[in-house]
């Protein structure tokens, strides 16, 4: 036989003449109703149909929790308007978690509902972890309801300085390979999920610091991400683990894709793919400078001093090599290298190193060529003859790049124009 069903008029909070429950906050009490407190929330439904809470005045201590979302919480099961937008992210955490605690799925909707599509920005680094916390509980919770991880959120100033700064956000999306995927469509960075992951020694004090959260990541459905976050750190000394070998011209390194295709795109393209190099695990660089290699390969593994004192010309080899390579923290760590020697007073001793380097990376990369520029332009500035003719690297880079030489050209014409110097350039004796 059917359970018989019991039709109830419809009730507002102003209806306290009928009410039979009380629900206590911190502020105040609200005279409510154990059918209407009931459809929206499992527990009261459950306690009701118990014989000492059948006839019985019903009271429930919510005096725990934040009173300002108990209100809207109240006003809700009520169908009164509760206004849960202007909820900051913190208010949106325990509104989840109370809806989580007393089995109240509406809540813990609202909650999400308000995640995935309201904007916020990451730039405020309290913000980005709070707001990495409560996603990962509530991404956990409705996996383990069956649900999919849902729509992505949507954030301001995704950058890479941002997300690493956040602990919490950063192993929301090592969790949820898919979940991260459609972040980066959704929100338009500048570069891709890789470049937002350094060194797997900075993801290793990300994730042995204290979180708040007792959540627990859960165990990744595809094995072809499981490599692409290695909370093992591993250090070029730790041969056991290898899994990849890099074929230079010194010879073979054996290393770890884990570690490499989280520094490094090319990489993670290359062992993370149906490429050949994925399943046999090896990958030939030997046209490639084994020196220059070298250090590209310790920075990954967390060896940041290895740059420390670059000269200028191995400084542009190395960049260029990470370019390649698609290493976007190396590339910024070199780049400042090469703007202090830019800010640098001028330094003759630099000129054969600088003339080299612009010979080869003249026609090739745009931003390297200005920021190798300044110092050259000072030089120029303080001794304009001596610095081109006077240096034989200098003669034959002009002698191979005809733009370089123009480009000089027209340097040293506004040279002679800030100078006040009237007459024909000498530019055409001096080439």
């Amino acid at each position: 036989m059917a359970e018989a069903t019991t039709t109830y008029p419809r009730l507002s909070l102003n209806d306290s003449e009928f009410s039979d429950a009380t629900i206590r906050s911190s502020r105040q009490d609200f005279q409510v109703h154990k059918h209407v407190v009931a459809a929206g929330c499992d527990v009261v439904k459950t306690m009701i149909r118990q014989a000492r809470y059948a006839d019985k005045p019903l009271r429930l201590d919510w005096t725990s929790m934040n009173p300002d979302i108990v209100a809207l919480m109240v006003k809700h099961i009520y169908h009164e308007h509760a206004d849960f937008d202007s909820l900051s992210i913190s208010d949106l955490r325990d509104l989840f978690c109370y809806g989580k605690e007393r089995d109240m799925p509406t809540f813990c909707g609202i909650a999400f509902d308000a995640l995935t599509t309201r904007e916020f920005d990451i730039s405020d680094s309290v913000t980005a972890d709070t707001l990495g916390d409560v996603l990962r509980e509530v991404y956990a919770y409705r996996q383990d309801n069956g649900a999919v991880e849902g729509p992505s959120f949507t954030v301001r100033n995704l950058t890479a300085t941002n997300l690493l700064r956040s602990p919490s956000l950063l192993q929301l999306l090592a969790a949820y390979p898919a979940l991260a995927e459609r972040l980066i469509a959704h929100n338009r960075p500048e570069r891709n999920l890789v470049d937002f992951l350094v060194t797997p020694t900075t993801i290793v004090s990300f994730v042995e610091r204290p979180i708040t959260s007792t959540w627990q990541p859960a165990p990744l459905q595809s094995t072809r991400y499981l490599e692409m976050y290695p909370y093992q750190k591993y250090t070029l000394d730790d041969l056991v683990a290898t899994d990849a070998t890099i074929c230079t011209a010194h010879g073979k390194l054996l290393l770890h894709k884990s570690v490499l295709a989280v520094g490094s795109s090319y990489f993670k393209a290359m062992f993370l793919s149906h490429f050949k190099e994925g399943s046999s695990g090896e990958s030939d660089l030997e046209a490639e400078d084994p020196v220059v290699l070298d250090m590209v390969i310790k920075f990954m593994y967390g060896q940041e001093d290895v740059i420390d004192g670059l000269k200028i010309l191995d400084a542009t080899k190395l960049y260029m090599l990470a370019d390649k390579l698609f290493v976007p923290t190396l590339q910024a760590a070199v780049m400042e290298i090469l703007v202090r020697y830019g800010n640098a007073p001028p330094d003759k001793d630099i000129l054969d190193d600088l003339a080299e380097a612009l010979g080869v990376i003249y026609l090739v990369h745009d931003e390297l060529r200005r920021t190798l520029m300044q110092p050259l332009w000072k030089l120029i500035c303080c001794d304009p003859l001596r610095t081109v003719i006077g240096n034989q690297s200098m003669r034959d880079a002009l002698a191979d790049l005809p733009l370089f030489a123009l480009e000089l050209e027209a340097r040293f014409r506004v040279l002679r124009l800030c100078r006040g110097q009237a007459g024909p350039s000498t530019w055409v004796s001096l080439r």
